[in-house]
């Protein structure tokens, strides 16, 4: 019988995130996001993909970063 392998996931912990989008962001939104490491890149036939980067608290961060 093959092993299992058991997944825990602790989403009241902090989390290393990189979340990419089409388009860029606007300079205004920067401060916003202190801490996150903030690049736009070009991508396959996409000209600019957003990519933020970095460590947030828990989920609910994640959460209130992505509304």
């Amino acid at each position: 019988m093959p092993d299992e392998t058991v997944h825990a996931f602790h989403f009241d912990r902090p989390g290393y995130y990189q979340i990419r989008g089409l388009g860029g962001l606007h300079k205004s939104w920067f401060d916003h996001l202190e801490g996150l490491e903030i690049s736009t890149t070009a991508w396959k036939n996409y000209p600019e993909v957003l990519q933020i980067d970095g460590w947030l608290a828990d989920q609910i961060a994640l959460v209130g970063l992505l509304d």
